[in-house]
């Protein structure tokens, strides 16, 4: 992390790591507890782009990606306790990089989801199943290679109009 994160890192996640300000605290909050968790943690990503943030007039740019931190959960974590099974933890990351390196992150991770899977249901009986949400069934998120502009504006302005509808 110190070889790719800038020295004044900010990482923003959830309680108990909160917000943290260099690669070191992150990997010994975040990531060395949870890598002893899951110890063969693998990233199952589901979707990867690039893009300029419309919130500062495109100036910054974010790399994110989202889909799933799975590996065999051999060690409690956050009191969740551990299964010896398969465990799929979702998560959504947003990097935003500059001069080739990572100096702000947003990691959100559903953690109540995890619980779920431990067997410890966090929330009153559901009426729909429980199951482990895929990514496309294309397998199309993952754009590497930059994409047409128009195409990448259609789609801002398709997500922008959802929100707006959703805030309706």
């Amino acid at each position: 992390m110190q070889r790719h994160c800038a020295q004044d890192y900010l990482w923003r996640g959830f309680y108990p790591s909160n917000e943290q300000t260099s690669a070191q605290t992150v990997a010994e909050c975040f990531w060395l507890p949870l890598r002893a968790s899951l110890p063969r943690m693998q990233r199952r990503m589901d979707i990867f782009l690039v893009g300029k943030n419309e919130m500062d007039g495109f100036q910054s740019t974010w790399v994110m990606s989202m889909g799933h931190l799975m590996g065999l959960f051999d060690q409690e974590w956050l009191g969740i306790p551990c299964t010896g099974k398969m465990a799929f933890l979702r998560y959504c990351e947003f990097n935003r990089v500059e001069q080739g390196k990572i100096v702000e992150t947003a990691m959100y991770f559903d953690i109540p989801h995890l619980m779920i899977q431990a067997g410890v249901n966090p929330f009153p009986p559901q009426t729909a199943t429980h199951l482990v949400q895929p990514g496309p069934m294309t397998h199309d998120g993952l754009l590497y290679d930059a994409q047409p502009e128009a195409q990448g504006a259609a789609t801002l302005a398709s997500i922008n109009a959802m929100i707006s509808d959703l805030g309706t």
